[in-house]
């Protein structure tokens, strides 16, 4: 079946399930646990939904929240808001029960499909106040943690009359409305549009090497732009999405080698212990063909044992949910010549700590941060970014919309970076990690680069801390790789100063357990600038002055 809804020009994620029910009803949409849908039962389960939801008064431009792991049902419930022509919002179940209904209410969302068995749903909604509906999935444990009560979803489902038809949709409406993770404050939620979805997907099937027999693993949760943008390339190119409700390493390899997976999407931090378990298991994960990854460079070491071990092709995306996911590529060649390279000398570029080149339709510009001035190759700057995937703005943010969306369609991305002489871009921080020490800049991902050089290190974060003298200096917290010998602090300081210029080494090394990070992978570092005092256990944690 030929692509219709990716080749034939912008259109709606509704249409693009309707096209595979059509042109290939008896293909596998979504597997989850023991069960599965074929497109064309997805389009009739997505449309019986939506009946349930319209019974309840849903309608055009209401919000429908769903707060689940990856399910089936989650894929349903984003279908069937859009029949109506609602906005689908997918919450963060890692989030607490405050911060989940300082959300809700911020969406004003109408209805809310639970998992009863996520902890943070009990107290969802304030029950002395006029609230949304509340219809919850069934427990697949029996271990409903959740006191919130509401409606069974397959009764709700299964009693409701199928909407025939579908809410008339304007490209520019929204298709989902996620809220960014609060790293840097309140969360907002991220209004993409129809147009921005396809904007995206009509050209990362090409750039992933999705095709309609392939068969995609998506263990990244829903509420993630990545892991909600992997399930609908799936359906835009007539693929099989498979969902995991964790991103456990031993699940992902089993699921490869059952299901024949051929995509992945993976954060690196996962990288070594699924090396690991595949060297414990071998398990036949032959049909795996490319992994997607983001969040972070992976160390050369790492790759070449990955590329090994798991015998597929790499792919380092970097995107935001303002930018509605990927913004560039760093691809398989990229990725096989960098792993065979040695490592590169002090001030030489490095490939493998780039992200790539702008995808298709992408503009990219480095600019000043005192006046938006674009800066040639090789000078850091804000990163900007103008394409047809730039979101619409933030929901009911009218001051927070101007503060990064610039004249000109233009897009602050908060991100420090510049070009290399080949047109790689290399990321050097947010704006807002940039420590000022003694009036020079330092850019702790270009620390966190060197320290992760070292074969004792599996994961690095680096923040500035207060210094009388200085203003601030730099403090690295670092997980060591767990095979290694515990290394000498002074060694590894030493390590940076043969490296780094001096005042960017830093002045304080502790080694901790884990670092804190989000759904997406990336590093919480107001998490780390919070701690005063180490709170560890005696013998997980050292530090060196």
């Amino acid at each position: 079946m030929p692509a219709t809804w990716l080749t034939r020009g912008p259109g709606d994620l509704l249409t693009a399930l309707d096209d595979n029910a059509e042109h290939r009803p008896d293909h596998l949409a979504v597997q989850w646990r023991g069960r599965s849908l074929t497109y064309a039962q997805l389009a009739t389960r997505t449309r019986q939904v939506a009946g349930a939801m319209a019974a309840d008064g849903v309608a055009a431009g209401h919000r429908v929240a769903v707060l689940a792991r990856n399910r089936v049902e989650l894929v349903e419930v984003y279908f069937a808001a859009l029949v109506l022509g609602a906005v689908p919002v997918v919450l963060n179940w890692r989030l607490a029960t405050a911060e989940l209904r300082a959300i809700v209410e911020d969406a004003e969302a109408r209805l809310v499909v639970v998992d009863p068995q996520v902890p943070s749903a009990d107290g969802l909604v304030d029950p002395t106040r006029d609230g949304p509906a509340i219809v919850l999935l069934a427990s697949t444990t029996g271990n409903e943690m959740a006191s919130t009560r509401g409606r069974d979803y397959d009764t709700w489902v299964g009693e409701a009359v199928p909407v025939a038809g579908r809410s008339s949709s304007d490209l520019d409406d929204a298709c989902v409305q996620l809220y960014t993770s609060g790293t840097t404050g309140r969360p907002k939620g991220v209004l993409l549009s129809h147009r921005n979805m396809w904007s995206l997907l009509s050209g990362a099937h090409e750039d992933w090497r999705v095709m309609p027999g392939s068969v995609l693993l998506c263990p990244l949760p829903a509420f993630h732009i990545g892991g909600l943008g992997w399930i609908l390339v799936s359906v835009a190119r007539g693929a099989t999405v498979v969902l995991l409700e964790e991103a456990r390493p031993d699940l992902i390899l089993r699921s490869i080698s059952a299901h024949g997976v051929t995509h992945v999407i993976l954060v690196p931090a996962l990288m070594a212990s699924i090396v690991e378990q595949q060297l414990r298991d071998r398990l036949d994960i032959r049909a795996l063909e490319i992994i997607v990854y983001g969040a972070s460079p992976i160390p050369r070491t790492q790759l070449r044992e990955a590329l090994e071990v798991l015998d597929a092709d790499f792919i380092q995306a970097y995107g935001m949910t303002e930018s509605c996911s990927s913004m560039t590529q760093l691809g398989p060649e990229a990725h096989r010549e960098a792993a065979g390279q040695p490592e590169p000398a002090e001030g030489e570029p490095d490939l493998l700590r780039s992200c790539g080149r702008p995808r298709r339709g992408i503009e990219l510009s480095i600019r000043a941060l005192h006046d938006g001035t674009e800066l040639p190759v090789g000078e850091v700057g804000e990163v900007w970014v103008r394409s047809a995937q730039v979101m619409a703005g933030y929901w009911r943010r009218p001051e927070e919309t101007a503060a990064v969306l610039m004249p000109g369609g233009w897009l602050r991305t908060g991100d420090m970076g510049y070009f290399g002489p080949d047109g790689h871009l290399y990321l050097c921080d947010r704006v807002k990690d940039m420590i000022i020490s003694g009036g020079e800049n330092i850019f702790p991902a270009e620390v966190e680069s060197v320290l992760l050089d070292h074969p004792a290190v599996a994961e690095v974060a680096v923040i500035g801390v207060p210094s009388q003298r200085w203003g601030e200096r730099p403090k690295a917290y670092l997980v060591l790789v767990p095979s290694a010998a515990t290394p000498d602090l002074k060694d590894i300081r030493a390590f940076c100063r043969a490296r780094l210029a001096s005042f960017k080494c830093p002045d304080e090394i502790e080694v901790v357990p884990t670092l804190p990070r989000n759904a997406s992978g990336k590093l919480l570092k107001k998490e780390l600038r919070r701690l005063v005092t180490p709170n560890l256990p005696t013998g997980q944690s050292s530090s060196v002055r």
